[in-house]
């Protein structure tokens, strides 16, 4: 077993970099090499790699590491004990599991005192006391997935009353049971509550799939018409409230903040969605900004990985002249090898005309696609829980198998899947296509074979510095599989391009997805989809994401869609071969006469390729005026012969292949005054620039292009636009 991943995918020249592996052999080799082509198709360059040498990078020690899923809520209570605790809550259950869920657990020194659990056969049951000194109670009646739950234990140490009750929401019906037990309570220095997991050898275990909210914990005994007032949002007039947690508040963070006035904040751990519905919403209002009350809530899932906090087997250091591009550190033992790609950025002050912005989003949102142990190894975007609810964080920190270069896409698999290369030998023209590293790879080695001088740039980073991470360039290029973008990136985009700056846009299903970075953990991105295409949607009411207030869906629902900015948007998406395009009356226009120089209008352009087989396929972009795209954007060629395993993007109503004139990717020139795009809506596109050895009509218009912008230069970044 040999799995791996680094600290960050963006660093620039000078940085320090941890690498976490995790293997059962002695020895793991290391070494780093800059890719320059990815794609092993026999019909295209091959893969091509340079060596670096990196200090800190070499043969390392090995170890195993654990990798452990499910998130879980951790709460501080009184340290001095409880003599009579009540712990009450909530609970929604999605979980689905031949083993008992944990919803409540206390330990103390290293034996269990209290646990409160979720049985197969759906009835609740408490376990109290210690040693082998237990009373076992379970509540009278089953609780039912998908339902609101008022669940807790009550227990009086002077009168040996324990009590396990449950009440669903919108009932009457409050199921109470009571038992004697020779328990004590909770023990002095027994101070943390465990939600959602039990803590067991030192290890988190029987982890809960499901809501939690409006946790209370009571000292004194309550009695049912208490519970009754609990229940109903009232204060009992029993007990004295030593913890109130309202998970509505700071979902920015881990933090759970209690209410009380004790001052006993907790922790949420790994990764559970928070802004999410609680047992008081009723669907008039959507977003927690209108109702904080309304989201009293944490979503837990058992297969939660926001952060697999692995040591740092090796840490090695970026040289300070190190160039900029994309980079890959290959880990290999003497039975497997595993390489994690890393994008080296810009130095401190560039000097070169060209920027290659790295769409390092996008890769994060595919980690782990359809990998077949995704719910042990940790989520896509594009993946649900093992409850069926959607997921809406990625991770940097965790093994990912789809950001690997040498990944490509499976369209047979269910779903389609991000996965390795398994036969290098392997055309893939209509057998699979490729989209992330390998895909971003052809416009590297395309810049190497003209010989411009670039840097290249991770979506981090740009989402770090903003618009001036980008005025130094003459020409930005984007391309292949660009889709996931924040706000700051936007807008720094949009300041560029105002600023007379030029953007190649070479790509397809680009700019769609509004995406947030968590700002106190920028290891993770958070995604909540609604419109659109896509594998999952948001549930109702948690359109919001919890780490900024970003409202969810795609950037058209905005009003920022990608028409507007670059005058493509996403428009469908096909596998089997790739058609070409044919330019259209708008390419005559003296204004682009730059783009077709050498190329005959009747000529076909880009029935070939690496990528599918042709210029205009996988996922593509095309011209929509009521989506935005603005009056003077020229048409200058669409696709032609499209086949019938073309689709209209979802959003878009039904339509297949040459016969729906809607399925089609467009080529675009779009002079925005001063900045300019020319845009070609087609994840494909850059696969074809390398056919016959760069002598073709595809690497032709690009070129053409790019001579252009970098013959423009660099924008002028004026004060008003910066502010």
């Amino acid at each position: 077993m040999l799995a791996a991943y680094l600290g960050t995918t963006c660093v620039s020249p000078g940085d320090k970099v941890d690498a976490m592996v995790s293997t059962d052999a002695s020895h793991v080799d290391a070494r780093v090499v800059r890719l320059v082509h990815g794609d092993p198709n026999p019909e295209g360059p091959g893969v091509v790699e340079e060596d670096a040498l990196w200090p800190g990078v070499g043969t390392q020690t090995g170890g195993q590491q654990p990798l452990l899923t499910g998130s879980w809520i951790e709460l501080p209570l009184n340290p001095n004990g409880l003599q009579s605790p009540t712990l009450a809550f909530w609970v929604y259950w999605t979980g689905d599991s031949p083993d008992a869920q944990t919803l409540a657990f206390l330990g103390h020194q290293g034996t269990e005192v209290l646990r409160l659990v979720i049985r197969p056969d759906s009835h609740l049951e408490a376990t109290v006391g210690e040693s082998e000194e237990t009373t076992v109670l379970e509540s009278p009646t089953p609780i039912h997935r998908g339902r609101w739950y008022f669940v807790g234990i009550s227990a009086d140490a002077r009168t040996g009353q324990l009590g396990i009750f449950c009440a669903e929401r919108g009932t009457s019906v409050f199921s109470v049971k009571r038992t004697r037990a020779g328990w004590n309570g909770i023990p002095r220095g027994c101070d943390t509550l465990l939600l959602g997991a039990s803590l067991e050898n030192h290890t988190i275990q029987n982890s809960y799939s499901g809501k939690i909210g409006g946790i209370r914990i009571f000292e004194g005994l309550l009695d049912d018409i208490d519970l009754s007032d609990l229940k109903q949002g009232a204060e009992p007039e029993g007990g004295r409230c030593e913890g109130a947690w309202d998970l509505s508040r700071q979902t920015a963070g881990t933090r759970v903040v209690d209410v009380s006035g004790q001052g006993r904040h907790g922790q949420i751990h790994n990764g559970a969605a928070r802004a999410v519905t609680g047992p008081d919403w009723q669907g008039t209002d959507t977003t927690i900004g209108s109702a904080p009350r309304l989201y009293d809530a944490v979503h837990l899932h058992d297969d939660d990985l926001a952060d697999a906090r692995w040591l740092p087997t090796f840490t090695f250091s970026v040289p300070p002249d190190a160039r900029s591009g994309i980079y890959a550190i290959r880990l290999s033992t003497q039975e497997e090898e595993v390489a994690l790609s890393l994008v080296v950025g810009p130095p401190p002050q560039p000097s070169t005309p060209v920027l290659f912005l790295v769409p390092t989003l996008t890769w994060l949102a595919y980690a782990n696609f359809d990998s077949g142990d995704k719910h042990r190894i940790g989520l896509s975007l594009y993946d649900s829980h093992s409850d069926g609810s959607p997921n809406y964080y990625a991770s940097q920190r965790k093994p990912t198998s789809s950001t690997r270069p040498d990944a490509y896409f499976e369209p047979e698999k269910t779903g389609g899947g991000s996965v390795p290369q398994i036969d290098p030998s392997r055309p893939g023209i209509t057998e699979n296509a490729t989209h992330l590293v390998m895909a971003d790879l052809y416009v590297i080695h395309w810049l190497e074979h003209l010989g411009i001088p670039y840097e290249v740039m991770g979506d981090e980073h740009l989402h770090e510095h903003g618009p001036d991470a980008l005025t130094p360039y003459s020409a930005v290029i984007c391309a292949g599989h660009h889709e996931y973008w924040t706000t700051e990136m936007l807008d720094a985009l949009e300041i560029y391009l105002e600023a007379g700056g030029n953007l190649q846009y070479m790509a397809g299903n680009g700019l769609y997805w509004p995406t947030s970075i968590d700002p106190e953990r920028p290891h993770l991105i958070e995604v909540r989809r609604r419109g659109g295409t896509a594998t999952n949607q948001a549930e109702h009411g948690e359109l919001q994401h919890s780490s900024t207030g970003l409202l969810g869906g795609t950037w058209s629902l905005h009003g920022r869609s990608s028409n507007r900015l670059v005058g493509l948007g996403m428009a469908g998406q096909g596998f089997g071969r790739a058609p070409g395009f044919r330019r259209l009356p708008d390419s005559l226009d003296p204004l682009v006469q730059f783009v077709f120089d050498g190329i005959p209008y009747e000529e076909t352009i880009g029935d070939f390729g690496l990528n599918l087989g042709g210029a205009g396929g996988f996922e593509f972009d095309r011209i929509d005026r009521t989506e935005g795209t603005p009056s003077g954007t020229l048409l200058l060629a669409s696709t032609v012969e499209v086949p019938s395993s073309f689709f209209r993007a979802m959003e878009h109503g039904v339509g297949r292949g040459h016969a729906d004139p809607l399925v089609r990717a467009d080529m675009v020139y779009l002079d925005r005054g001063p900045g300019s795009v020319f845009g070609v809506g087609s994840i494909t596109w850059t696969g074809s620039l390398s056919h016959n050895d760069y002598k073709n009509n595809v690497a032709k218009i690009s070129t053409n292009v790019l001579n252009e912008f970098v013959r423009r230069g660099p924008p002028t970044l004026s004060d008003e636009l910066d502010s």
